[in-house]
């Protein structure tokens, strides 16, 4: 089984990163990678992350993963044990390497909340930002080396009713597109909300919900 997938183009090839899933809480170790040229077929590659051998600071709960590039390297954001890691690769389908040994997020400084699910988003003008939260929104410009940034931008985002985790940023036409998830992973009523914006930290405006149950289809959560 496999979950949380987050596709990125990178030339003209399709990626998908994901969670593996089927362990008992969530308790997954490894990520992997499939990758595309035209949508439809697949290839799976190997796993490209194990966070027992691979990351010092985590063993278990690896989480929605993500990924982006900058000059020629490939950064790779991910949830290990409530905490927000990176690493990097010459390759979208690694081997990654943790250059940090450390969180790049650490559940430490937000009272031991578990912090999770990170989405990067580069805008117009080169700038990155990382996305993340669980319960609460949090999104911060990430420094030119792409695995650091200053906590003091750091901004908590309103406006996305409902957040729960799961966000992604967009940008179309001058306005920015938040999307998240609502409830929980494990409720029939876990659906995805959306609201827009003027900058990439916001304010936003919420526009309601985009996806959702439907029972006389057999769709749930």
């Amino acid at each position: 089984y496999n979950a949380d997938p987050n596709i990125v183009r990178f030339g003209d090839t399709y990626y998908i990163y994901a969670t593996t899933d089927g362990i008992a809480g969530w308790g997954s170790s490894k990520f992997k990678v499939w990758s595309s040229k035209n949508l439809v077929d697949w290839t799976e590659h190997g796993t490209i992350l194990d966070l027992g051998p691979d990351i010092s600071w985590a063993d278990s709960n690896a989480w929605a993963p993500t990924a982006t590039e900058k000059d020629g390297k490939y950064y790779f954001y991910f949830s290990a044990q409530q905490n927000i890691g990176v690493a990097v690769s010459d390759s979208p389908l690694g081997p990654f390497t943790d250059p940090i040994g450390k969180p790049l997020v650490s559940k430490a400084d937000y009272n031991n909340a578990q912090q999770i699910d990170p989405a990067v988003f580069t805008d117009d003008d080169g700038t990155s930002y990382l996305y993340w939260g669980n319960g609460k929104s949090y999104v911060v410009p990430l420094n030119a080396d792409m695995t650091s940034y200053d906590v003091s931008k750091r901004v908590e985002l309103t406006g996305l009713t409902g957040f729960r985790e799961g966000m992604f940023m967009t940008k179309r036409a001058g306005k920015y597109y938040a999307s998240w998830s609502i409830d929980d992973t494990g409720s029939e009523n876990y659906r995805v909300g959306y609201a827009i914006g003027d900058s990439p930290t916001g304010p936003f405006t919420n526009k309601g919900e985009i996806l959702t149950k439907d029972p006389s289809l057999g769709i749930l959560g």
